[in-house]
């Protein structure tokens, strides 16, 4: 277990995070499917694994089973990104006070119930 925080990324179609996490879960990542991804620095490879995502109290303390991540080289922080985080939560901005929430949606309550 490795426990991190993480950034949200509403433009990540999916959660990725650095590619030292997956030697700290003993995880052989050249192992994954490598996959071509469009970066804001320029392509980059990131390896696919299934792993067990679970969130603290804050998040509700749910469980993401065999959630698809990518593990990237020459990133130092994970991203969550919409498919196998985001989009289990309706997120709400308040630009005004610099503050944004997130709450379970629908698909996450079942995820909860599962």
């Amino acid at each position: 277990m490795l426990r991190t925080r993480g950034l949200i990324d509403t433009g990540a179609d999916e959660c990725v995070f650095p590619a030292a996490f997956a030697e700290l879960l003993g995880i052989d990542l050249r192992a994954g499917a490598g996959l071509a991804t469009v970066t804001a620095s320029g392509v980059a490879t990131r390896y696919v694994h299934p792993i067990i995502l679970k969130t603290d109290r804050l998040f509700h303390g749910l469980v993401f089973p065999e959630a698809a991540i990518g593990f990237m080289d020459d990133l130092h922080f994970p991203l969550l990104g919409v498919k196998s985080f985001l989009s289990y939560f309706t997120l709400q901005i308040d630009y005004e006070n610099e503050a944004f929430s997130l709450t379970p949606n629908l698909k996450c309550l079942s995820l909860a119930k599962a």
